[in-house]
């Protein structure tokens, strides 16, 4: 899950950086609009809208993905800029820590339940039913 969320990571950073550009882009218009009256493209608006649909389709990847981790989650509806997304990406990755910390600890407790050895006899019932058990 770590690859997903560099993906998100990164697809977040470019949709942040492709906002800043709209931004400049828009200020311009406004700027033309003003002065001189004259409207915006209609490509410009097509950016607009593209980009909110990508922010909307990262918005439901990163929710979907927080779900997974159990990361308590809003209103999907109140996630509305970049900023609350990447709250919401630096609580996945805490959580993915934890959860990799919780995992290393389980697999280190299964690798000395496995040498456990009966000195006596290797085929002693208990300990076979118990090391079948943590293998599971």
């Amino acid at each position: 899950m770590e690859s997903k969320l560099v993906e998100l990571q990164n697809s977040l950073k470019s949709l942040s950086n492709k906002f800043s550009q709209l931004s400049e882009q828009l200020s311009e218009a406004t700027k033309k609009l003003k002065t001189s009256l004259i409207p915006p493209s209609f490509a410009l608006a097509e950016q607009i809208v593209s980009e909110r649909q990508r922010f909307e389709e990262l918005r439901n990847q990163v929710v979907q993905l927080a779900q997974s981790f159990e990361v308590i989650i809003t209103d999907i509806e109140k996630i509305i800029s970049i900023q609350d997304i990447e709250v919401i990406l630096n609580a996945i990755s805490e959580a993915e820590q934890t959860e990799s910390k919780t995992s290393k600890k389980a697999l280190d407790i299964l690798k000395k339940i496995s040498e456990i050895c009966y000195i006596d006899r290797t085929d002693f019932h208990p300990l076979q039913q118990c090391l079948a058990q943590a293998k599971e």
